[in-house]
């Protein structure tokens, strides 16, 4: 059993995240947490308009759970806040921490003034600032949880 189980962006490839989330709640042992790291469907649209400059596709994704991811070449679905807090609440968790990942950071787009280091240490003080607010962790890139195991599937 585990203590601390790290789940960063990989929910949104899995064909059954609530099965996923039931089998790691299984090798995580009562009182351990978990770290959940998920794209953020606000962010999905927000992308698609200020980075992609893209005002038709962003309005024609909302709603939508699925967007294709650059980075890895496919399909992703992409879950909200309450429905992964609904799955580790009934795979015995309880919601200990919940953050923005790329707040704003994610969306500047001058990446010549992200290879300053007095400007990095800056924008890295800025987001853990930010990362723990709303609105502004809610429109961020990421969702991150943080959930704690508190009793086994079968006595939830």
């Amino acid at each position: 059993m585990y203590g601390w189980i790290f789940c960063h962006n990989i929910l949104e490839y899995s064909e059954d995240p609530v099965t996923f989330l039931n089998l790691l709640a299984g090798c995580q042992q009562e009182g351990g947490y978990l770290s959940l790291i998920a794209h953020n469907p606000a962010a999905k649209v927000m992308k698609k308009a200020i980075l992609g400059k893209d005002p038709e596709s962003a309005l024609a994704s909302l709603g939508s759970s699925r967007d294709y991811s650059s980075v890895i070449g496919t399909d992703i679905i992409i879950y909200t806040y309450e429905q992964l807090t609904g799955w580790l609440h009934q795979a015995g968790y309880e919601m200990a921490g919940y953050y923005g990942i790329h707040n704003v950071y994610g969306y500047i787009t001058d990446n010549e003034l992200k290879q300053s280091e007095e400007w990095h240490h800056k924008a890295a003080a800025m987001e853990l600032a930010l990362g723990s607010v709303s609105p502004y962790r809610d429109i961020a890139q990421f969702t991150h949880i943080i959930a704690k195991k508190v009793q086994d599937r079968a006595e939830a």
